[in-house]
């Protein structure tokens, strides 16, 4: 399997010399950045994803692969798009034989810090460690600039993941960028919207509900929130005058 950087409306382009080739690495992350139009509060506009290949034969074995590391949370975002042959997806047509799997860069990351004005300067591809379900540390790293290929391509090809046992046991390696962003920017970068989230649960079940939610989003970071608990005295459904355990 490859992988290709692409974007929605433009082609990947690459040169042929070994030189330039660094130089569309880079120049390519920040076409994509600029080209991205994605608005995060709305949800909408175009995003740049990571275009691979699969024979038509194993997709559906693909997939499911796929889908248990959607459910681990180790992938950027869970959206993908999927192309037969001949079509073109994130602007690459999708060779004979083949089935296109587009899945959301991390570009896009740049791409948002970018439109809040904020730089962000992508430095290294490497190889995560993962203990616990948590990130560790890099094993291995290399710089963008240093590498006349992909770095990613370098380290799928020497099949030095193990993504796999990070998915069943969450323990192994993953692919991860590193990106340096001005220090002066970490308080807004780190900031998360609040969000107020409101539910009704009969008494016995209080305790389960609190365990659900702070097991849930527990971080272990300044900002995970509170939880307020408080009587309700009575509850409708307006639709069909339900009043108390009924309405809830």
């Amino acid at each position: 399997m490859s992988r290709r950087e692409a974007h929605q409306a433009k082609p990947r382009q690459e040169s042929n010399t070994p030189g330039s080739q660094v130089v569309s690495l880079t120049a390519r992350i920040e076409m994509l950045s600029y080209q991205t139009s994605f608005d995060i509060e709305k949800g909408t506009g175009n995003v740049p994803v990571s275009v691979s290949p699969f024979p038509q034969s194993g997709f559906q074995t693909a997939l499911e692969s796929m889908r248990k590391v959607f459910k681990s949370s180790l992938c950027f975002s869970d959206l993908v798009a999927v192309a037969k042959q001949g079509a073109r997806l994130g602007g690459i047509v999708v060779p004979k034989a083949m089935v296109g799997l587009a899945t959301v860069s991390s570009i896009l990351v740049k791409a948002v810090l970018l439109k809040a004005g904020i730089p962000m300067v992508a430095k290294f591809e490497g190889i995560l460690q993962i203990k616990n379900r948590r990130p560790a540390r890099f094993v291995d790293l290399i710089e963008y600039t240093g590498s006349s290929l992909d770095p990613a391509e370098i380290f799928i090809a020497g099949k030095m993941t193990r993504v796999s046992p990070a998915v069943k046991k969450g323990n192994g390696s993953v692919l991860a960028s590193f990106w340096e962003l001005p220090g002066l920017a970490r308080p807004e970068v780190e900031f998360l919207p609040k969000l107020k989230v409101e539910i009704v649960v009969p008494d016995e079940a209080v305790p389960q509900a609190l365990n659900a939610i702070t097991t849930s989003t527990r971080t272990g970071e300044i900002g995970d929130g509170k939880i307020f608990v408080l009587p309700v005295d009575n509850a409708v459904r307006v639709r069909t005058g339900e009043e108390g355990d009924n309405a809830v």
